[in-house]
């Protein structure tokens, strides 16, 4: 196995975590440490086999996607910690509620809406590093 993952290859899972591309599934080869992208039964790279990507489990490692409720999850969480008042009254469990959220930090704190996304970033990458380390993956 490769000593870690290379910084470029944690980038891109990184992005497919926070982008949730119905279209494509993204996976991390864990013997290659390899970032395998598979959409329409192609690979990329080219080498790997979608069926043999998508049906080994112990090899290949499907990342995990940030859904909107992980987002609304997220916002809550960001909520309760922010001391802004102006942050705290903009988010309600209502459908749209997180398009909403941003759209009112963006309108009417648009630092808040600068802490929202650090925030975000911040947990993304924690779930992102759990999954490394369960997988017992390093990364560089």
């Amino acid at each position: 196995m490769p000593a870690a993952l290379e910084r470029k290859a944690v980038e891109v899972l990184l992005k497919a975590v926070t982008t949730g591309d119905k279209t494509l599934d993204v996976y991390l080869d864990t013997e290659r440490l390899v970032v395998v992208k598979v959409r329409d039964g192609q690979c990329v790279p080219a080498e790997f086999v979608a069926d043999e990507v998508e049906n080994d489990e112990e090899r290949f490692a499907e990342i995990p996607v940030v859904t909107t409720i992980d987002e609304f999850l997220f916002m809550q969480d960001f909520v309760e910690e922010h001391d802004d008042r102006r942050v705290t009254g903009f988010l309600d469990s209502r459908a749209g509620a997180n398009a909403r959220f941003l759209k009112q930090l963006a309108k009417q704190a648009p630092e808040g809406l600068a802490a929202w996304e650090a925030y975000r970033t911040r947990r993304i990458g924690e779930l992102v590093d759990e999954w490394f380390a369960e997988l017992g993956v390093e990364t560089a």
